[in-house]
């Protein structure tokens, strides 16, 4: 399926618009799980999809308001697998991805929550410029929530988050040490050559 729909991006747009559509009317949970999945495996494996992300998003999120766990958690898997294939472009789409995960975050059953956490790992590495916001959601859910699931979940993706920015920030700090370092080596360069030739000035009087 993913293979046919290569030769013909048109074709491909058409289905998973079809998909969007099945998704918004139908409300039989087996048939809800079987679309999320066609639409998850769709979008990771054909970046020119994130152009729906925003719509995607958007669908998913009244999906969720009115369905089991079972499709709650395919939901979720679902926007993951749109960010993986949208990769650094899920920027167009923040506003409506952030929207989704406030509201499973929300979600009565931790399992739910759990399974976001991996989602906001790969919204970091995406697009770090929310970090901040990442960050702060992620702490939400370490102090607020009584789940020690949800708490190890996300304690674990901060760890992750921190590790992968601290090692960013030591390098940086050598960059900067070695820069000044040169800066002091030529200052005290260009002193001592001054030097050097005001005593020759000196010597030839």
């Amino acid at each position: 399926c993913v293979l046919n729909f290569k030769v013909n991006m048109s074709k491909l747009r058409d289905f998973y618009i079809a998909l969007q559509t099945q998704l918004q009317t139908t409300k039989a949970n087996t048939l809800r799980l079987t679309v999320l999945h066609v639409m998850g495996v769709l979008a990771a494996n054909n970046p020119m999809l994130s152009q729906f992300l925003n719509e995607t998003c958007g669908i998913l999120l009244k999906t969720a308001k009115s369905s089991s766990i079972s499709v709650r958690i395919a939901i979720v898997d679902t926007l993951k697998n749109c960010i993986i294939g949208a990769q650094q472009g899920i920027k167009y789409a923040s506003t409506e991805i952030m929207k989704l995960c406030q509201k499973i975050l929300h979600d009565r059953d931790s399992r739910v929550r759990v399974a976001l956490s991996a989602v906001i790992l790969l919204m970091s590495h995406y697009h770090p410029d929310n970090l901040k916001e990442y960050i702060s959601l992620i702490r939400k859910q370490c102090r607020d929530v009584k789940h020690h699931n949800v708490r190890h979940a996300f304690g674990d993706i901060l760890g992750k988050i921190l590790a992968r920015t601290i090692p960013a920030d030591i390098e940086m700090a050598k960059r900067e040490k070695r820069r000044r370092q040169q800066e002091r080596e030529q200052k005290e360069a260009a002193a001592a050559s001054s030097s050097a030739a005001k005593n020759k000035k000196n010597a030839a009087k």
